[in-house]
């Protein structure tokens, strides 16, 4: 049996300075729009740092951590916004 490394390691990517932490609060009523928290986090150790600093501040809420790369692409770490920001429309189809 022979084998062969196919790929070398990857080096340590930059290291990230900006985080963007979102919490959604549901509204008042059901009807009501949700409320949106946002945080610049910059200086985390690690992405592990930055989600930890999301659920210490979310308290439950639904929260996410976005990565802001140094071309200023966004993207998702862990987390999601609420489900609920979706909206059905049911509309009755009638022949006049």
């Amino acid at each position: 049996m022979h084998i062969e490394e196919c790929l070398s390691p990857l080096a340590d990517p930059d290291p990230v300075s900006e985080y963007v932490i979102r919490v959604w609060t549901p509204g008042a009523t059901a009807l009501a729009a949700w409320s949106l928290a946002q945080w610049t986090l910059t200086g985390a150790a690690s992405v592990e740092d930055a989600i930890a600093w999301a659920r210490a501040h979310g308290d439950g809420r639904p929260t996410e951590v976005l990565l802001i790369d140094p071309s200023g692409g966004v993207l998702r770490l862990w987390g999601a916004p609420p489900e609920e920001m979706t909206t059905t429309v049911h509309i009755p189809l009638t022949r006049d």
